[in-house]
């Protein structure tokens, strides 16, 4: 498929075409995944969630893709959010969320965030940063 073809399709033929493209061990790998993972007060994901949705109610679309309405949302979540999917230059902690997406594929900075307890840091490719364990902080 090339860049072109790419931006033709919609949301649906994406989606079959890929499943043509994409071979079956891979699809099944990817399948296995969970999209939602709540662990105390953090809800981890891959893009984000709905606001104004139920965690258990969200739709594996949303938590895989969503941008703009999770992004640009300020108001408080059922848990902090921690995701990637939107690269920024560095981690993007705010009151409700935390993006830790920082373009590995493009800048070769990998970043992840440790909790536990009441201590955060964060550890990226060649360095470990510490946090006094207030996410704020980061």
């Amino acid at each position: 498929m090339d860049a072109a073809e790419y931006e033709r399709l919609d949301y649906e033929e994406l989606v079959e075409r890929l499943g043509q493209l994409v071979p079956a061990r891979h699809r099944t790998f990817l399948d296995a995944f969970e999209d939602l993972i709540t662990i105390g007060d953090y809800a981890f994901v891959h893009a984000g969630v709905r606001p104004g949705t139920p965690l258990e109610d969200q739709r594996s679309s949303d938590l895989r893709w969503i941008r703009d309405p999770f992004l640009d949302h300020r108001g408080p979540l059922a848990k902090m959010i921690v995701h990637g999917h939107t690269v920024t230059e560095a981690v993007d902690p705010k009151a409700h969320r935390i993006g830790i997406d920082t373009g590995a594929y493009a800048t070769g900075r990998l970043t992840a965030l440790g909790l536990e307890g009441d201590q955060t840091w964060l550890l990226q490719t060649g360095s470990a940063i510490t946090s006094s364990g207030n996410t704020a902080d980061l």
